[in-house]
């Protein structure tokens, strides 16, 4: 028998196990730390994370989220944490990226305080090239920024990603509005959003986006005192 095939039993072996307690949402995330931790399970998902791929990999990145949730990072056991320090990080910059990748950046971020150089990573991934990354690092900015800090997020000012909120909803662009509002969280300031619309050929639509202008005027005259 293959090495493949024993991490493919790996993660059948691991939802078999969430199944068992709870046969409809035993592998919901929030159920997951009710299969426990013991070796078998911690085995288990080492397997997953060897595998090569990237469905395994995904799947036993999942289960140590659910986990994570309920778990201390020391009840894993020293081995098991000083092979997971060292491979999150790999399998965050792998390539191609996929799910996993992702996965590995949401565990990054749960285990942030094992990373020294986080901050520093996550101020790199503001400027990812990759839109998952670029996006997380953003919805997770209050957990590495400095008090009041903002130049970080200026860069989204004219980002041109837009997407729909909802199915057949309104086109956004997304992150520069979720930039503008970590913007005034950081400040604790409220500033006069209003819409501003921009016709785009790809979606044959406008979309719209909260204008800077209010914080910008602001920031300008700040900068000047």
């Amino acid at each position: 028998m293959g090495n493949e095939t024993i991490r493919c039993l790996a993660v059948k072996r691991l939802k078999e196990r969430a199944k068992k307690i709870d046969p409809e949402h035993g592998t919901s995330l929030n159920n997951i730390y009710k299969i426990g931790l013991d070796a078998s399970v911690i085995n288990d998902i080492k397997d997953c994370l060897e595998s090569k791929c990237n469905i395994d990999v995904s799947k036993g990145l999942y289960f140590l989220m659910g986990l994570l949730q309920h778990y201390k990072l020391a009840q894993f056991g020293d081995e098991f944490i000083i092979y997971l320090k060292n491979k999150i990080p790999t399998l965050i910059t792998q390539e191609p990226k996929g799910q996993s990748s992702y996965f590995a950046l949401d565990c990054y971020i749960l285990l942030r305080n094992n990373y020294p150089d986080y901050r520093k990573k996550m101020l790199d991934l503001l400027n990812s090239t990759d839109l998952g990354y670029r996006k997380k690092a953003l919805e997770h900015y209050e957990t590495y920024c400095n008090p009041r800090e903002i130049e970080p997020l200026l860069i989204f000012k004219n980002d041109s990603y837009s997407t729909e909120l909802s199915m057949c909803g309104p086109l956004v662009f997304e992150l520069r509005n979720l930039a503008l509002e970590k913007i005034c969280k950081a400040l604790k300031k409220n500033f006069i959003l209003t819409k501003k619309y921009e016709y785009q050929e790809k979606w044959n639509d406008d979309v719209s986006w909260n204008d800077w202008e209010p914080f910008l005027e602001w920031w300008n005259k700040e900068k000047n005192k």
